[in-house]
């Protein structure tokens, strides 16, 4: 969470529609270890991507970064 909090202090206007909320993993329709924590990044109710696993906070923000560069038009409307 902090990794997305520090991404809406350095990208405010690409972030200003995000939301961020907690599920359990049995909530979501994928089949992924319910033990490793998984950032699911989703637009219009699509996954576009997403990360499972412990990860650094230096390596989310790295993994956020490409994603919003990779989807940058469809990303964050």
């Amino acid at each position: 969470m902090d990794a997305i909090l520090d991404l809406k202090a350095k990208y405010p206007e690409e972030f200003s529609g995000v939301k961020a909320t907690e599920k359990e993993i049995d909530e979501s329709a994928y089949p992924l270890n319910k033990n490793k924590p998984v950032l699911l990044i989703k637009k219009n109710g699509q996954t576009i991507a997403y990360l499972s696993g412990e990860k650094s906070k230096g390596k989310i923000m790295e993994y956020l970064e490409m994603t919003m560069k990779k989807n940058e038009e469809t990303v964050m409307d």
